[in-house]
């Protein structure tokens, strides 16, 4: 005959049934009065962990988008610095070599042209004293006194001398034939160059106005003003780069954090509920002891065989525990 107690209902502790024995009032409620303490504490921490585990996932949520933007912003100015401030200084650079070639030209050139003006100044200069021999040779032609000279030179009377207009008898080489035109061209010709050396003489100096007022040395300015506003560009821009990796690894050591915290938890938070769950499965069964293997017959027999068999098979349960085909239900009462 199995071991049988009546049951009584008692809204006490977890809402368990009372059973007027003094096994269940000497050793099984004292141990069931733990175990409900104990899992009204593992439901608050399971509360409390669920909680934290709500909270940590909204705030990793935001640190996500925190991270993916500080990268972006990073990504930003380290793609200026690549595409665009590497060549803004190689430019710069070449700018300036450029700019000093052409300063060291513009000085040949300034040089060429006040070498240039001077020799022009030299040859006006000359031009004059050629003007003035023509104006003295025109003077002797025009001379009453030089008549006779005049007709041997030209084969010709002139017409301020006597007899002006005729040819003398005389006969004369054939290379004194173009005389007279010479003469006339030594007479007229530098007159007409003085004309022209000073146009030339002018447009010297035009051309080297031009050169000076065209001031290719303020290019040197204007190319130092460029380098260091390229400079303090490309300073600004890799502090953003350095403060921009400060943040990322910031921002990233800190999403680390709060998802290693997040694992934490979730490891925690399983555990919790497991203990939860079997201290609530150890207070049901406390509720409600089954001792219906307890063979009461006689005193003599052997009472606890069936209790002994049943433990056994927990054995076989355990090696499934992991992964059970069906999760076993607590008994009802």
């Amino acid at each position: 005959m199995s071991y049988n107690q009546s049951q009584n209902t008692q809204s006490g502790d977890c809402g368990c049934v009372e059973l007027p024995s003094p096994t269940q009032k000497e050793t099984i409620n004292r141990f069931r009065d733990d175990y409900c303490k104990e899992v009204y504490e593992l439901k608050g921490k399971v509360a409390e962990l669920e909680v934290k585990k709500v909270s940590l996932d909204g705030l990793i949520a935001d640190k996500q988008c925190w991270f993916v933007w500080t990268e972006r912003h990073y990504r930003i100015h380290r793609n200026l610095s690549l595409m665009v401030t590497t060549e803004l200084l190689q430019t710069g650079d070449s700018i300036k070599e450029g700019v000093k070639n052409y300063l060291a030209s513009n000085k040949l050139l300034a040089d060429a042209l006040k070498k240039l003006s001077k020799s022009i100044k030299d040859v006006k200069d000359k031009t004059y004293d050629l003007r003035a021999a023509a104006c003295k040779l025109r003077d002797c032609k025009d001379d009453i006194c030089n008549c006779s000279q005049i007709i041997e030179l030209l084969g010709e009377t002139p017409n301020n001398c006597s007899g002006g207009g005729e040819k003398p008898q005389k006969e004369r080489p054939q290379q004194c034939n173009n005389v007279k035109d010479v003469i006339d061209k030594l007479i007229c010709m530098p007159s007409n160059l003085s004309f022209d050396i000073d146009s030339i003489f002018k447009s010297s100096l035009d051309v080297a106005g031009i050169q000076t007022f065209s001031n290719i040395t303020s290019l040197d300015g204007l190319q130092t003003e460029l380098s260091d506003r390229i400079k303090k560009f490309d300073k600004q821009v890799q502090d953003s780069i350095k403060q921009s990796e400060t943040d990322l690894k910031t921002v990233l050591d800190d999403l680390v954090k709060s998802k290693k915290d997040l694992a934490k938890t979730e490891v925690e938070l399983y555990g919790k509920r497991s203990d939860f769950e079997g201290v609530r499965d150890a207070v049901q069964f406390y509720c409600c002891a089954d001792c219906h293997c307890v063979i009461d017959e006689c005193d003599c027999g052997k009472r606890l065989e069936n209790c002994e068999k049943d433990i056994c098979k927990i054995c076989k349960d355990v090696q499934t525990s992991s992964c059970p085909d069906k999760q076993p239900q607590p008994q009802d009462c």
